[in-house]
């Protein structure tokens, strides 16, 4: 055997690299590197989606691909307990949580409540207005979003006679 490890091919795939690292590493193949090989040739790629059903119950949905194909094998859905479950109906995908839109015209002062995930205010008047005691001008809109996860604290506006168009989401 060379004290050289065998070069890796190119392009590669990620059992090629995990079976040149067993190849040369584990110096040669014992019984025990051959199972290691035969599962890592049976890998499948796996995702993990949630999802809720027709009556609004949530499970996580777990889908294996094909390694080589791409192929979709199976999904399986597992609810709040942990265990495998059958949804009802139609299955619909949950792109992170629900946010309630928001929409006020304002042209006195006022405040935009604490928790909100995003504000717009856009000033729609001909003279100028206050936001977080800065002027905005007219024609003018200031935008504010949390980012990670977080909500905003408050934000405090004067229109000042001018009408103010506020949008949030929560």
């Amino acid at each position: 055997m060379s004290s050289f490890p065998i070069p890796l091919p190119d392009p590669i795939t990620r059992e090629e690299q995990i079976l040149w690292h067993v190849n040369n590493n584990l110096n040669g193949l014992s019984a025990s590197n051959a199972a290691i090989i035969a599962a890592l040739q049976a890998l499948q790629d796996n995702e993990m989606i949630k999802v809720y059903d027709s009556t609004g119950a949530v499970f996580a949905a777990r889908a294996v691909f094909d390694e080589d194909s791409g192929a979709l094998i199976s999904w399986t859905y597992y609810n709040a307990n942990g265990t495998v479950g059958v949804p009802s109906g139609v299955v619909s995908w949950i792109y992170g949580a629900q946010e309630t839109p928001g929409f006020t015209i304002d042209n006195g002062a006022g405040t935009v409540t604490v928790g909100k995930k995003s504000v717009t205010i856009y000033n729609s008047g001909a003279g100028a207005a206050t936001v977080l005691g800065t002027t905005l001008n007219p024609g003018l809109s200031i935008s504010f979003s949390a980012q990670d996860g977080n909500t905003l604290g408050a934000i405090a506006y004067d229109g000042d006679g001018n009408d103010l168009i506020i949008t949030t989401t929560e």
